[in-house]
């Protein structure tokens, strides 16, 4: 089966299977469309295979010590993002900045994390569930940022970052493509389905950012 791109998505198709139950009770968890995380999951893989993952780990330890953004696990989490959820960043109030300045809030997040967490969030988000939640909790917030005129511009966004762009990348036309293609838009979820896994948060508290202090009142 070809991709809208012409690729043929083996791995992706495959995490999409293995995970379709996940998916779906993470996605009602987070109050989101499974299709939408399905998507992102079925983006991020396209075309990758097992090695990238190795890869992934290897890039992260070094960009972090680095102080750069690494992007990690099966949804591609960039750490940034992963630490300003569990910091309490208000979807709003970020909308309401430059793109300039989310990149400076998301760079000194990373930049300031104690070197004790770099490990912490590199296998945290390691975890597939784990990662699967994250992505669900950003297109949370990307969706209470902005108000979306369809899922191809949120999907987008997940990809390039929170913007007020009005056109889609390929990376959100295959929404549409997925619900088509895989049975995640009126999948049900039965009460005794409810049992997903505990996924525990980092308690932010316990962090110590280094000299990170929240601006522009984002917290």
């Amino acid at each position: 089966m070809l991709d809208p791109s012409g690729k043929t998505p083996w791995s992706a198709n495959k995490l999409l299977s293995e995970y379709h139950d996940d998916i779906i009770k993470i996605a009602h968890k987070h109050d989101i469309s499974p299709v939408l995380l399905a998507s992102v999951v079925y983006n991020e893989n396209v075309l990758r295979w097992a090695y990238h993952d190795l890869e992934d780990t290897v890039a992260a330890y070094l960009s972090l010590a680095q102080g750069h953004d690494p992007s990690i696990g099966l949804c591609q989490i960039q750490v940034s993002n992963a630490i300003l959820l569990d910091f309490g960043l208000e979807p709003k109030k970020f909308a309401e900045l430059t793109r300039e300045q989310q990149r400076q809030i998301k760079d000194m997040a990373v930049a300031t994390l104690d070197p004790a967490y770099r490990e912490y969030y590199i296998e945290k988000l390691k975890d597939p569930l784990t990662n699967i939640d994250y992505a669900a909790r950003y297109l949370k917030f990307l969706g209470e940022a902005r108000d979306y005129e369809s899922p191809e511009l949120w999907l987008s966004d997940y990809n390039r970052g929170l913007s007020q762009y009005e056109t889609p990348l390929q990376y959100g036309y295959r929404y549409y493509w997925i619900i088509n293609k895989y049975d995640f838009d009126d999948y049900e979820i039965s009460d005794e389905s409810n049992s997903l896994e505990s996924i525990f948060y980092l308690d932010i508290f316990d962090v110590h950012f280094g000299d990170f202090e929240p601006r522009f009142g984002l917290f």
